[in-house]
């Protein structure tokens, strides 16, 4: 699967394989998901996010950083909302979240971004 933007369907991940919970790693300062991995988060962990895709902030693609919704001391920690805006359309899909304290990820907003099944071009 990979991820499009619902408004103008730019392209905004590399393929990436659906891997169950077990998957994460919680480490602090680490990355939450393996580099060409994304995973159905259940809320059990980051309760803000049940049913949102969580990926590796190096598969995302065709993105740059809202520097005006950024937050934290070492990177973003994501509390500033949506920071990862579409460079076709400027539309926010994603938040990323690179501090230090906590698993570097990459979450998809459902309501800006859209799985697509296959193999993306």
């Amino acid at each position: 699967m990979y991820f499009v933007c619902r408004k103008c369907s730019a392209q905004l991940s590399n393929s990436l394989n659906e891997v169950d919970l077990s998957g994460r790693n919680k480490t602090e300062g680490e990355f939450y998901i393996s580099r060409g991995q994304v995973v159905r988060e259940d809320g059990s962990y980051f309760c803000g996010f049940p049913g949102a895709f969580i990926t590796d902030p190096n598969d995302v693609i065709h993105v740059h950083v809202d520097l005006t919704r950024s937050g934290g001391c070492c990177g973003n920690d994501g509390s500033c909302g949506p920071n990862l805006q579409c460079e076709s359309c400027k539309t926010h899909v994603a938040t990323q979240i690179e501090e230090c304290y906590m698993p570097h990820r990459v979450v998809f907003d459902p309501a800006a971004a859209v799985s697509k099944e296959g193999i993306s071009t």
